[in-house]
């Protein structure tokens, strides 16, 4: 196995940072999934749900679920607002989880979607729950390893 091994030490020159370290909302994603009987849903675009879905499948081998917002360009605009009670409505009527877990993405954060305001307007049913995070991943990354730049 050391025949593989180089003989010299040589210098790194640029350090290489895994994506995912810097993600905030995969964090969420991932604390959410501790919750019994929660459900993770990423407040943006699918493809960000589809991204940190992968990467926990991938890590764990087992698929993940999680709902998202599903933003198209005209909530990209105008505001997520109407995506997430329909979202809430819908992940309440199907998966019929105890908590719901929701998550900002950078989209939603740069918008300026009000978490609080939406969810305290939105038909949750009763004796569910429905909590919240900000997660922009342009303020902080989720490791403090990891500087922001």
């Amino acid at each position: 196995m050391l025949d593989c091994t180089p003989k010299e030490i040589k210098d790194r020159t640029g350090g290489v940072i895994n994506p995912a370290k810097t993600c905030q909302p995969i964090g969420a994603m991932y604390a959410a999934l501790g919750i019994h009987k929660c459900l993770p849903h990423s407040h943006g675009s699918q493809g960000c749900c589809s991204y940190h879905r992968a990467h926990l499948t991938r890590h764990f081998r087992d698929p993940i679920m999680a709902s998202t917002s599903s933003f198209t360009e005209g909530a990209s605009v105008f505001g997520g607002g109407a995506n997430l009670k329909t979202a809430i409505k819908n992940v309440f009527t199907i998966y019929n989880p105890d908590v719901m877990a929701v998550h900002t993405t950078c989209l939603s954060e740069t918008i300026g979607d009000d978490l609080p305001t939406l969810i305290r307007t939105a038909e949750v049913p009763e004796g569910k729950l429905v909590i919240h995070a900000n997660t922009p991943s342009y303020q902080a990354p989720i490791s403090p390893a990891f500087p922001t730049w």
